[in-house]
Formats: structure tokens, C-alpha cells, sequence
């Protein structure tokens, strides 16, 4: 039942202007909103009384509802949201030993809206100290749920935002669901993710590994959503008291009380500028279908979930095999071939012994020709037991030059040692060096932005002798633009996207990259650094 719209008012004024705790207020019968759609496969149901938007989910399975989160059908303060505030933090779960009913810390002080239901979506609204108004948004979609953040910064100053979402994963009856990550296999114990590790698209959650009938797809890549800039597979007992920061400890098993942690790392909002965090939690099948039989290839991952790469790149490649029920093992052929057929890559591997429920990976690495641009390489993992094909599946991987980093020739690099000693024996002068190490910067930081057919790239070149700091991209969008970025770390603020780099080295380059369904892409992309700033040619 929801509450009606005058007791929703009057719940949040009193919230907003006191930390009272809530269910001293709330009607008993009246703290649930809920969304139930029979038709999209997902219920969504969402604390409306104490640990405010706090939430539970269930998914559709053969015409009946089944748990995807701990306590459903019931809201539940384990799946909470923690969000960072130029370096203060905030929850809706008392649950965090940093959280207390008592302190300014806990959201539920600072509600300006309570859920309600808006169409498809429930929606509720937190302001915080800075003139900070945050929305939670949770909002049924095909077979699942989107889950996003939403800042804006209605102050006069430039503020920090981030975010940490936990989800207290439980697949039907089973609350230690076990979790498949793609390249790394199914997780029995703790463990983290973050740079070069974090390099898939999604995860997976099972009811059970043998023959499940439960399964959730976190998604993580896709339009409209917001790449996480750490994953956390976690204990819920030990993560659900930490508020930030979590330390894995890899000899925790999750079995007995799983657990899925995505961080959201803060990014810079300036005053009237909107910045959103999004995922997606959906039913979806398991990573070996049952039409495949005991043993087969759930998964072919590359190092860079962009799967694109320079001529001349390695590549670095793992393939998933799962064996259900009894141990198997086998041969695994990789084949890859170039857009005329001709295959430039293969190689044979075991498998070894893939005991029952669980998943060996398979290293390969093969380097891209350097004849081969702007093309699409057919990657294919063929598995074989007694000399029999069980099973196959085949990936793309991109091959571009235009994100080949500008190579510095011998003359150049040679130059620079004796030019450093030059300046410091001979001119001894700060402002002269300074003079002159502008100009070495000057027209050799090159910015260009190409479009073809929605498809738009802002690639940044340092041609410099100097490292580049604090880099940052702007590319600028349409009011209204579907947007899906496939650059890892870039956020969307309003018309804007900002990817916050760093460090770009001498002779290296950085690549923006999405694809815009709007017609109208703005001409120009701004690069700044440290010590300037250029617009793209």
C-alpha cells in the first residue's frame, strides 16, 4: 500500500527538520512501497519508515517470484547505499559501525522525499549539507531493475560526489549464493576488483551451481550505465559493517552469506551541474544453459573490456570452462581470424581437471599484426572431449590505429638528457627553463574528436617530452541525448562528459569513446591539464 500524498509530506518535512527515529512515525501497515510487474519478471520493494530506501528485489521463475536480495519479499537494511560528500559519508542503513539513528551521518535525517511510486520507477529524495539533493531511483526494466544515484549540486561551490552500493545477494532459498566472474570463475571467497582486473561486462549470482534455478546478471556495462570503479565480492556478515573502505580477506568464504559491493569513486560536480550513478540487476540464465549439457565454455574475456586495441598490441585473453554435476576435462582450441578469413592466431590447450560445479580458466595471448587496422578479429574457443566439439563460442575483438598511441623517435628521446643538463648548468634561471618548457609543450598536445554514424571518439595525443598531470576530457552533448559510453571512468553531468585521466605519459594517448543516438554532435571537445588547456582540431 502506498502512502497517501499528504502523509508523505508531512513525514518529510518532520524527517528533513529533526533525526527523530523514523518508526516512532511511520504507520506499521504503511512503511512498504512496491512495484510488482509480472510482465518486466521484478518486484521491487523499498523501506518507506527507518533506513530509508533501503530495498529487497525478486525476480519472476517459471510464473512465481523468488529472491534475488536477502529478505524478500520484505525491505531489508542489508542492501544499503553509503554515498561520499566531499569526504564525509552518509547511509541509509544503521548497520555500518561509522552509522547511528543519533548522528547527522544517518540519511534518514536528511530524507526530503519519501519513496513513492512514479510510474515504472520509486523514487525518494535526500538533501545534504552543502546544498546537495540527492535521488535514489530504482526502476523496473525488462526482467530486472535499474538502480541509479542522481546529484545536484544546487550550492554555489564545486562538491565531491561518490557512491557505494551493497547488495546483500541471496538467490532463492540459498543466502550464500555463489558468484561468477567472468575470466576469474565462480568465487568462494573474498575478493576485489579494480583496475586492470576490473575488465568484464557483468556477474553473475546462482541459486545453486548444479543445474540452478535462480540466476541474477549484474550488469555493468551498457547504455545508460556507469562502469564501477571497484568490485568487491564480498562476506556480508563482515562487509555490512563498513560504511567505505573494506579490506578483503581472501581466506573468508561468502558461501554461508554472500555479498556484491560497486564503488562509484567521487567525481567533481560544479554548482547546477547533475551527476548520476547507474547499474542493472537482472534475471538472466545461467552461464552454462542447460541445452549445453555438464561441460562447456561460459565465457571469453579480454584484458580490456573495451576489446579494443593498436596493431601490434598483445592480447590478452582468458576462457571459461564449467563442468556441472561429475569432473570433466578436455582440449580447448583458440582460433582467431581476420576480417578476410585467414586465421593469423591458434593455439591448443588442456583444460585440466574441472572438478564438479566449478570453472577452470584458460590463458592465451596472441599480438595483432601490424597489416592489420580498423578491422574486427573473429575469436573462437571450440572445446573438445575424446576428440568430440562439445561446445563453441566466438567473441569480436577491434583493431584501430586512431588509438595507437604517437611513438617519440630516437632523435627525439636522445635529445632530452643533454637538454636537461644544458638548462640546469647554463641558464640556472627558473623563468627561462619555465619559458622553455613551454615551448616544448606548445602544438605537440594534440586533441581530436571524430564522428561517424553516432559513434564519436575524442582521442587526446602527448607528442610532449613531459608527463601530462591532472587530465581531464570534456565532450560536450545535446540536452535530451541517449548516450552510452564505452570508455571505463567517464561520468555524464548534465550536457556534459568528463573523464577525469590523470597522468598521461610522453609518447602515450587517451581515447573518449560513445555512441549518441541524437543527431547534432557538438564540434569541439576540451582537454585540460595541469599546466593548460586545448580544444580538439
Amino acid at each position: 500500500m502506498e502512502p497517501k500524498p499528504i502523509l508523505i509530506t508531512v513525514l518529510a518535512l518532520v524527517l528533513a527538520s529533526t533525526a527523530i527515529h523514523a518508526a516512532d512515525i511511520c504507520p506499521p501497515d504503511e512503511h512498504i512501497i512496491e512495484i510488482k510487474d509480472y510482465e518486466s519478471g521484478v518486484d521491487i520493494v523499498v523501506e518507506n519508515c527507518e533506513n530509508i530506501g533501503t530495498f529487497s528485489l525478486g525476480g519472476l521463475y517459471d510464473g512465481e517470484f523468488k529472491k534475488l536480495t536477502f529478505s524478500y519479499p520484505i525491505p531489508w537494511k542489508g542492501t544499503f547505499i553509503t554515498l561520499k560528500v566531499n569526504d564525509e559519508l552518509y547511509s541509509n542503513s544503521v548497520n555500518p559501525e561509522e552509522i547511528s539513528p543519533e548522528k547527522e551521518n544517518f540519511l534518514d535525517a536528511h530524507v526530503t522525499m519519501l519513496p513513492h511510486r512514479q510510474g515504472n520507477t520509486i523514487r525518494m529524495n535526500w538533501r545534504l549539507p552543502g546544498n546537495v539533493e540527492v535521488e535514489q531511483i530504482l526502476e523496473a526494466e525488462e526482467e530486472g531493475i535499474r538502480i541509479s544515484l542522481k546529484a545536484t549540486n544546487e550550492g554555489d561551490a564545486k562538491i565531491s560526489f561518490g557512491a557505494r552500493l551493497h547488495l546483500d545477494t541471496m538467490l532463492g532459498e540459498n543466502d550464500g549464493a555463489p558468484i561468477y566472474i567472468p575470466g576469474d570463475g565462480l568465487k568462494s571467497y573474498e575478493k576485489e576488483y579494480r583496475g586492470s582486473e576490473l575488465n568484464y561486462r557483468y556477474w553473475k549470482a546462482y541459486n545453486k551451481v548444479d543445474n540452478p534455478s535462480v540466476t541474477a546478471t549484474g550488469v555493468l556495462e551498457g547504455e545508460n550505465l556507469t562502469y564501477p570503479d571497484r568490485l568487491i565480492v564480498a562476506n556480508w556478515k563482515q562487509s555490512m559493517k563498513s560504511c567505505w573502505d573494506y579490506t578483503v580477506k581472501p581466506s573468508t568464504s561468502i558461501l554461508g552469506d554472500s555479498a556484491l559491493i560497486l564503488y562509484y569513486n567521487p567525481v567533481e560536480i560544479d554548482p547546477g551541474e547533475t551527476l548520476t550513478f547507474s547499474t542493472s540487476y537482472i534475471n538472466g540464465e545461467p552461464i552454462l544453459p542447460a541445452y549445453k549439457g555438464d561441460f562447456g565454455i561460459t565465457e571469453i574475456v579480454t584484458d580490456k573490456v573495451d576489446g579494443r586495441y593498436c596493431p601490434g598490441d598483445i592480447v590478452y585473453i582468458k576462457t571459461d570452462v564449467l563442468s556441472r554435476e561429475t569432473s570433466n576435462e578436455g582440449y580447448l582450441e583458440l582460433h582467431v581470424k581476420n576480417k578476410a578469413g585467414d586465421v593469423i592466431y591458434e593455439k591448443t590447450r588442456d583444460t585440466g581437471v574441472v572438478e564438479a560445479n566449478s570453472v577452470n580458466s584458460i590463458d592465451y595471448s596472441f599480438k595483432i599484426p601490424e597489416n592489420v587496422s580498423r578491422d574486427n578479429l573473429e575469436v573462437t574457443a571450440v572445446l573438445y572431449q575424446n576428440r568430440e566439439e562439445i561446445d563453441n563460442k566466438t567473441i569480436d575483438v577491434s583493431v584501430d590505429e586512431r588509438v595507437c598511441p604517437s611513438p617519440l623517435t630516437d632523435v627525439e628521446v636522445d635529445w632530452v638528457m643533454p637538454l636537461i643538463v644544458f638548462l640546469l648548468i647554463f641558464l640556472l634561471a627558473t623563468t627561462a627553463y619555465l619559458s622553455y618548457n613551454y615551448m616544448m609543450m606548445r602544438g605537440e598536445i594534440k586533441v581530436t574528436k571524430t564522428a561517424e554514424k553516432g559513434e564519436v571518439n575524442v582521442i587526446v595525443e602527448n607528442n610532449t617530452r613531459s608527463k601530462l598531470r591532472e587530465c581531464i576530457i570534456e565532450d560536450f552533448i545535446p540536452d535530451g541525448s541517449e548516450v552510452s559510453i564505452t570508455t571505463a571512468g567517464v561520468h555524464r553531468k548534465g550536457d556534459r562528459l568528463t573523464w577525469d585521466i590523470g597522468e598521461i605519459l610522453p609518447g602515450e594517448h587517451a581515447i573518449l569513446e560513445y555512441r549518441i543516438k541524437k543527431q547534432g554532435i557538438r564540434p569541439n571537445a576540451l582537454f585540460r591539464w595541469d599546466s593548460g588547456k586545448k580544444e580538439s582540431e
